[in-house]
């Protein structure tokens, strides 16, 4: 029987190896940190391996306790975002769901693009171990995309394909895109040290290569054609100002009439510009103000055409708020609904079909912003300024997407050239 007067004092063996135990256990538990040899040092638990035995892991030893509980909490962080997953644990699907959940600043319709793709490779590798994977997989998966029937290869595990007559295959340049993804999800394996070598490495070079931009720009017949088609519509302004300042349509969408500005000058001349500084983003499930697709504001001097497009736009507002009286809904947009509130992206697309299949036009809406880059440049603008009206990063994106409506103006230039020429070597002598 202990005495009391003992225990108190400290001086019971027993009661005291019952407490160097407590709490030995305690700092391994539940903190997962000890002092061992005059230092202190951490240990992590690592999720069991295939045969259901314990994994841990000890760390260096660190002279404060404070260095120790740092460490482990790196390492349980590690743990809890799958950085450490073993390679044999791991399947190619988890990987892209772990990489593109790590890219929260994507745009919806980015991060919609990279699901999708990724999407597209789960329902061939998608079950496959990250460390298995090998070069041949992966160009097998790229050939059967580019042969297989496009709607075919759009299916997820989750969007099945609906039913459909089978046409052809993926775009060169959607496989690019996905080998992109591909490429910097296991690259990111790589750097996160759970595959020792990126096997997208391999076929760089054996890649489908993006395809030439489409860049079907209206003739004059159609550009008539569509205008007097339009022209009994509500979307004829919508229409007028893609061909006549080349904004994309999330960017028409979103403008606002705060961003519009004419004024008339002092010989009596109305002029007027518009401020494109953001854009409607839209997916399969939402619809989102954001900024232009580089990110920056860029103003646009409007032509009188513009100009009148405008004018009409804010008429035909005004009626709709006078027809609806109190139900109408002012939003501060240009481009809106009857009720006033504005149009998603898709409602110009959806509407800009209609209207051409009325005026016999087989081309996008997209290619009325090719029709106000080539109108420029065969105008005899230089490239910078067609590159800023149209809001791209720089000029060399311009000189890339309408490389052949450059070269179509070299004749055109040596002409001119040649009547130059021409005009000096007949210029009287003396002259």
């Amino acid at each position: 029987m202990s005495d009391p007067e003992n225990d108190r004092k400290g001086d019971n063996p027993s009661r005291i190896r019952r407490k160097a135990t407590s709490r030995r256990e305690t700092l391994r538990g539940s903190r997962g940190v000890y002092k061992r040899g005059g230092v202190w040092i951490a240990v992590v638990e690592y999720p069991r391996d295939k045969d259901g035995n314990r994994v841990r892991k000890w760390t260096e030893g660190f002279a404060t306790r404070k260095e120790a509980e740092a460490e482990r909490d790196r390492l349980r962080n590690e743990i809890r975002s799958g950085v450490d997953t073993p390679p044999e644990k791991l399947t190619v699907g988890a990987l892209l769901d772990r990489f593109v959940a790590g890219k929260p600043d994507l745009s919806p319709t980015s991060l919609e693009r990279y699901r999708d793709h990724a999407g597209r490779v789960k329902l061939q590798l998608g079950s496959m171990m990250v460390a298995k994977i090998r070069p041949a997989h992966v160009q097998a998966l790229y050939t059967d995309l580019i042969s297989r029937c496009r709607i075919c290869s759009r299916a997820t595990v989750d969007r099945p394909a609906r039913k459909h007559k089978c046409v052809s295959g993926l775009s060169s340049t959607s496989v690019r895109h996905l080998h992109a993804l591909l490429r910097a999800a296991f690259a990111w394996a790589v750097r996160m040290q759970i595959i020792p070598r990126n096997p997208l490495d391999a076929i760089a070079q054996d890649a489908p290569q993006r395809a030439n931009p489409k860049t079907d720009a209206f003739n004059n017949v159609e550009i008539a054609a569509l205008l007097d088609a339009a022209r009994s519509t509500r979307w004829d302004a919508a229409i007028m100002l893609a061909l006549a300042s080349g904004m994309r349509r999330g960017e028409l969408a979103a403008l606002r009439w705060s961003d519009v500005t004419i004024e008339t000058d002092a010989a009596g001349i109305e002029r007027g510009s518009v401020t494109v500084a953001r854009a409607f983003a839209q997916t399969r499930t939402s619809i989102t103000l954001k900024s232009t697709k580089t990110g920056a504001t860029r103003t646009i001097p409007l032509s009188r055409l513009g100009i009148d497009a405008f004018q009409r736009q804010r008429f035909r507002q005004s009626n709709d708020a006078f027809k609806a009286e109190d139900g109408y809904v002012g939003s501060g947009y240009v481009f809106t609904q009857p009720l006033g509130a504005p149009y998603p992206p898709r409602a110009f697309t959806l509407e800009f079909d209609k209207i051409r299949q009325v005026a016999g036009v087989r081309k996008r809406l997209h290619d009325a912003r090719h029709t106000a880059a080539s109108q420029l440049l065969a105008a005899g603008v230089d490239v910078r300024t067609v590159s800023a009206v149209l809001g791209h990063a720089n000029p060399s994106i311009t000189l890339n997407v309408y490389s052949h409506a450059i070269a179509g103006l070299k004749e055109d230039a040596i002409e001119r050239l040649d009547a130059r020429l021409r005009a000096a070597i007949d210029r009287p002598r003396g002259a």
